[in-house]
């Protein structure tokens, strides 16, 4: 077998529902020259079946079981086996379009580029979708350009609407196998840091020479409301005080002198989503869902970070919420969010 021109690895955990669709998108792809790495993290479902299936109805496919560890971990995994130039990432219960790997495999050899990335197309549960594509459109990035890019990943300046400027998903690209293996790189847990992906592409940028974007959305990203990222779960808010001081870490090691404000912000809208999953998701009593609410506006962080961070300049709906935060307006910001008053 020659080798692959990009190795897609698929981490894979009780998705049965969704799985033969993303598999068989990545199958059907324009670009045949691929090898798809399907990580079984110990799926309590049919997944672990349906793996080895496809394992034996296409050789380009192989397929890893193991103990449960997490996705970031899984993508490890599969770093470790890619054999390919390049390697993408597809969570199991999404999709990609035929021609995402042609696109973005012709741009990284046309440009001698280290990494591509692509735009979103965002799937509802309604059948409904709505193309993302990335800010950029297309663009070829070169050395200190790049750092555009990672700054608009930690996050966006005070008078933007949205909170991150370029999208942290490694779903959305396709990386250089080569400077993936000369500096060790791979993802944190997300059991450690909740935005894995955010870290693995900061490090991936910090040591690459060109970089290009796409306007094209070819990954469809299925917004599954049962997903973790749509559960309440009262660590959630620790999780995101430890990623802002891992960001702070980050912004240091590389000598970003004016990108506090940009992970503030961040963390500042990680807050509100917190705030909307104890409010509308959480079965919390009334009473409980008060007290959640003022641990978080006590948290002597978000404190400080308020007392630096612009807030004023931002939309009014984030301005308000940054306010009733300051000032521990708890009961305000429980209704506020009750009649969804804000948005991330």
């Amino acid at each position: 077998m020659k080798k692959p021109k990009v190795s897609v690895i698929v981490p894979i955990y009780n998705v049965e529902k969704y799985l033969q669709e993303c598999i068989e998108s990545i199958l059907n792809q324009k670009l045949k020259n691929i090898e798809i790495i399907l990580i079984d993290d110990n799926s309590p479902d049919n997944c672990p079946k349906i793996c080895d299936y496809y394992k034996e109805k296409d050789s380009r496919v192989r397929v890893i079981h193991k103990k449960n560890e997490g996705l970031g971990l899984a993508r490890n995994s599969g770093i470790n086996i890619a054999m390919g130039e390049y390697i993408s990432f597809v969570d199991s219960d999404d999709f990609i379009s035929e021609n995402m790997l042609y696109n973005l495999y012709n741009i990284a050899i046309k440009e001698d580029a280290d990494a591509v990335y692509s735009g979103i197309i965002d799937l509802f549960p309604n059948g409904k979708i709505k193309k993302n594509p990335n800010s950029y459109g297309n663009m070829v990035l070169k050395n200190n350009q790049i750092d555009r890019i990672m700054l608009d990943m930690l996050g966006s300046t005070p008078k933007k609407k949205k909170d991150q400027s370029f999208p942290i998903s490694s779903c959305v690209a396709i990386y250089r196998k080569e400077i993936i293996d000369k500096n060790r790189l791979s993802f944190f847990s997300e059991r450690e840091y909740i935005s894995e992906d955010l870290i693995f592409n900061i490090y991936f940028l910090r040591n690459s020479k060109i970089v290009c974007t796409s306007s094209k959305c070819d990954y469809y990203y299925r917004k599954n409301y049962n997903s973790l990222t749509k559960r309440y779960n009262s660590n959630r808010f620790e999780k995101n005080i430890i990623l802002y001081k891992k960001e702070l870490e980050l912004i240091h090691e590389l000598g970003f002198k004016d990108a506090d404000n940009r992970i503030q912000r961040t963390l500042l809208g990680n807050t509100r989503v917190c705030f909307k999953q104890i409010v509308t998701v959480s079965d919390l009593s009334f009473k409980n869902k008060i007290k959640e609410i003022k641990k978080i506006c006590n948290n002597d962080v978000i404190q400080e970070v308020l007392d630096k961070y612009p807030y004023h300049q931002n939309p009014t709906k984030q301005k308000i919420i940054s306010i009733l935060i300051k000032h521990k307006m708890i009961y305000l910001i429980y209704l506020f969010c009750r009649i969804g008053g804000f948005y991330r």
